[in-house]
């Protein structure tokens, strides 16, 4: 299955990114893509894209030779970060990894936040990742969460949701409905063992995060 890997702008936890970014490189059939100052984090990973493409209002310097650039107008109905996606999945991707994407403007975290889930109703299994921060959409499914030291795990609803979680230090044994009108219930949870199991009947957003 092919995969594209999004590299962004704002904040990137460089030194722990950098072997999910080997990782997913040199496995094959991946296509990396550097959305506007994404380059200079795609360079401090230590990785070649295959495409550059923004409005390049937040990068000025050199381009790089022999890779494809797509300059793209300023004023337009997206963000570079999801033009980058669409491309990604137009070129034939079924799963996207996006490195960075949080931190500096809130109104461009929240957007690349919410566009994980919009993505997975899309059936586009996608994870952004800042290194310290993970997010992920479920949707009617189970999934599992390894044991990681200093990782705390935590569940949001974006629809009508109703959350089962086992394997945890506050456990959910029965289906429990999560509501935005208490959105930190599901906050700041720990796997107790080697996994915690959560399992969704409607759609959540599972954020993993560090202390």
């Amino acid at each position: 299955m092919k995969r594209g890997l999004i590299v962004t702008g704002g904040f990137c936890n460089v030194e722990r990114l950098r072997p999910r970014a080997e990782e997913l490189r040199g496995a094959g059939k991946c296509f990396v893509v550097a959305a506007d100052s994404g380059l200079v984090t795609a360079r401090a990973l230590g990785i070649e894209p295959d495409l550059v493409v923004g409005d390049f209002d937040s990068y000025g310097g050199p381009l790089p030779e022999n890779v494809e650039i797509l300059r793209v107008p300023a004023e337009k109905d997206v963000t570079d970060t999801v033009l980058a996606c669409e491309i990604a999945v137009e070129r034939g991707c079924k799963s996207l990894t996006i490195l960075g994407g949080t931190g500096g403007r809130a109104d461009h975290s929240l957007a690349n936040i919410l566009w994980v889930y919009s993505l997975k109703r899309r059936s586009i299994e996608t994870v952004l990742t800042d290194g310290d921060n993970e997010f992920r959409a479920l949707i009617d499914e189970a999934a599992g969460i390894p044991y990681e030291e200093g990782r705390y795990f935590s569940l949001f609803p974006v629809g009508p949701c109703a959350v089962r979680a086992v394997g945890c230090r506050y456990p959910l044994p029965e289906f429990t409905e999560l509501t935005l009108d208490n959105p930190s219930y599901a906050v700041s949870n720990e796997v107790a063992g080697e996994k915690a199991v959560v399992e969704v009947r409607g759609a959540l957003l599972l954020v993993r995060s560090r202390k």
